[in-house]
This record gives structure tokens, sequence and C-alpha cells, in this order.
């Protein structure tokens, strides 16, 4: 049981620390389109291309 205990814990820990990134870069992502920030880049990446 020790062992399951602790691979479930384990597991627990690995699910936190990918999901905490994916979820910190969306909130950044969210933020930046409600201040139009993501517009101004996509506008700047259309007339350099």
């Amino acid at each position: 049981m020790n062992v399951l205990s602790a691979v479930a814990g384990a597991a627990q820990i690995g699910a936190v620390m990918t999901g905490a990134p994916l979820v910190v870069g969306l909130m950044r992502q969210v933020r930046a389109r409600s201040e139009g920030v993501a517009v101004q880049v996509f506008a700047a990446l259309a007339g350099s291309a």
C-alpha cells in the first residue's frame, strides 16, 4: 500500500508540475488578448511578412 500511495503522490506532483505552466500560459494569452497585445503582434507579423 505504501508503494501505491507513493506512486499516486508522484503522479499528482507530476500532473501539477506539467499543468501549472499550461495554466500560466493560458492566463498570459488571455491577458495579452484582452489588452490587445496579440492583435498588435499579429499586425506586426503580417506587416513584416
